[in-house]
């Protein structure tokens, strides 16, 4: 099992609450998701051994 903690910020390194965070097996297909907390944080978990992470908020965009 891999958790991972990951902290959604900007450019200008200003936090993102409210940010949709995913993990996604090699194909693409999605494990799960959540959105990150008042602070920018969010907690993701899985079994899979190789996954992608992939962010999105309206109005930003993030590099792939």
């Amino acid at each position: 099992m891999a958790a991972f903690v990951i902290k959604v910020y900007d450019d200008n390194d200003e936090i993102l609450p409210g940010t949709s965070v995913g993990i996604f097996d090699i194909d693409g297909t999605p494990i799960m998701s959540t959105v990150s907390d008042v602070d920018g944080f969010a907690l993701l978990v899985t079994d899979e051994g190789e996954v992608r992470v992939r962010a999105s908020l309206y109005g930003h965009t993030f590099p792939d």
